[in-house]
């Protein structure tokens, strides 16, 4: 398509730095979808525009400016395209973040984690779901180092915890299937397990027990003590 070709040339000038370039790029496939005759495939093209145009100024460090991804999210809301969606969600959080929209990130946070769940529930293959997972997992650093800042240590670990060893947690609890011939194998996962909340955790925990735990986040490391009698944080 024109318009995506377009797009994506925004998005590469976009990092290498030339903005100017960049939003000329991504304007003329935003006119170029807005005429498209296919209702759905205008919609499509044009919510990616948006998306483009979105990270052009976030990249930009014009936050405030980034208001594509909201039109981006409402047009993805009445199609059937879940990642896409979610990227226009993540593009939101990321925007409230650099600003400082604490009543926002709060709305945010959850939905785009749950977003997250609900497109990795539907990969089945193990290692595509880790690899998406893996890369997305900045998200839920940020999530619990937004919740730790404003002292909610308990939904920060409960964050972290999302996150980690999901696939070995997956085939533990819903159990996983061989697919394939020799040439290659791949493992199928049943279903999407839910972690335990700290709560469950420490309820379940032997008397006497400890668990050290450690969440690596951009600019420092949070190191969770958690027992039957004691739960605490600290960062270094």
């Amino acid at each position: 398509y024109k318009t995506l070709s377009r797009s994506n040339a925004g998005i590469a000038y976009a990092q290498a730095g030339h903005f100017t370039q960049a939003r000329e790029w991504t304007n003329d496939g935003m006119e170029k979808a807005k005429m498209m005759s296919d209702e759905l495939t205008r919609k499509r093209m044009t919510a990616y525009s948006y998306l483009a145009s979105g990270y052009i100024e976030k990249e930009a460090g014009n936050y405030e400016k980034s208001e594509q991804f909201e039109e981006a999210v409402k047009l993805y809301e009445t199609m059937k395209m879940p990642f896409n969606l979610y990227v226009a969600h993540k593009g939101k959080l990321l925007n409230h973040l650099a600003l400082g929209k604490g009543a926002e990130l709060e709305r945010q946070i959850p939905l785009t984690l749950q977003l997250i769940e609900d497109y990795r529930a539907k990969i089945l293959e193990e290692q595509e779901r880790a690899s998406f997972l893996d890369i997305e997992e900045s998200v839920y650093d940020i999530a619990a180092d937004y919740e730790f800042g404003n002292g909610k240590y308990e939904q920060a670990y409960n964050y972290t915890e999302i996150s980690n060893s999901r696939s070995l947690l997956d085939w533990l609890q819903k159990g996983a299937k061989i697919s394939g011939g020799k040439q290659k194998l791949e493992i199928l996962l049943e279903d999407n397990a839910t972690p335990l909340p700290l709560a469950e955790i420490r309820e379940r925990m032997p008397e006497g027990a400890q668990i050290l735990q450690y969440t690596v986040l951009e600019n420092k490391v949070l190191i969770w003590l958690v027992s039957k009698e004691k739960f605490a944080v600290v960062p270094v």
